[in-house]
């Protein structure tokens, strides 16, 4: 497929429909393809993504966890974030995006009990080099902390 812009596409599709009988032709067809790809994200670059990982907070009072970047050439859509402590209650789990050295906070709380979690439901569009980032505060060394995160990716 040749690279083409919208220009002159709106006049080219600017016909009455009983014209349309006898003018079907190849660029017609490419006219409207084009048209169809603009509006729609092909299932073949749609990719789902998951991470889900865990570790123990090391003698400090705030404890970040991170997934992996998102490489080039690629958008990442983050549906869901959880976070939780399963051994102290911690005083604020903070959710967000890490991008060019500046946190983005999602949601941040204040879980009530060992073993609840944080969670964060939307659609966050990351960007190639960006990250999730799970901030534990108020915990205590070697407390149990994971992070479980999903969305899907979409080639660029």
């Amino acid at each position: 497929m040749t690279e083409e812009t919208t220009a002159g596409l709106e006049t080219r599709l600017a016909t009455k429909q009983e014209a349309f009988r006898g003018r079907i032709t190849p660029q017609l067809v490419a006219d409207i393809q084009l048209l169809s790809n603009m509006l729609n994200i092909k299932m073949n670059d749609l990719f789902p993504w998951y991470h889900v990982s865990n570790t123990t907070i090391s003698n400090a009072t705030s404890q970040s966890m991170y997934s992996d970047r998102v490489k080039e050439g690629y958008m990442r859509v983050l549906t869901h974030v959880s976070a939780k402590e399963a051994t102290n209650v911690p005083t604020t789990i903070e959710l967000g995006i890490e991008r060019g050295g500046q946190t983005i906070i999602l949601t941040r709380a204040a879980p009530g009990a060992v073993d609840i979690s944080v969670d964060y439901d939307g659609q966050a569009m990351l960007i190639a080099g960006d990250r999730v980032k799970c901030t534990f505060y108020g915990g205590t060394s070697e407390d149990a902390i994971d992070i479980s995160c999903s969305g899907y990716e979409i080639k660029a």
